[in-house]
């Protein structure tokens, strides 16, 4: 948690960080540089143990319901 930078997701803020690794398409797959692949991410948390279809179906139910609860206030 020292590096507080590494664990920016904000591109534009990220990307003026000195550690900063600009990617190539290559590098986005096989998880170099500071940007990752949607499928190196799902592929790495299968290798950590985890069940990766498990987690996005519950994210995805997660933003269903999300959307489900404000739903009276926007069509309002």
């Amino acid at each position: 948690m020292h590096k507080l930078c590494m664990h920016l997701t904000n591109y534009a803020i990220n990307k003026d960080n000195e550690n900063f690794v600009q990617n190539n398409s290559e590098d986005i797959l096989a998880g170099e540089g500071s940007k990752r692949h949607l499928d190196w991410f799902r592929k790495h948390l299968v290798e950590e143990g985890h069940d990766d279809e498990q987690l996005f179906q519950e994210i995805e139910q997660l933003i269903v319901k999300t959307l489900l609860s404000v739903q009276p206030s926007l069509a309002h």
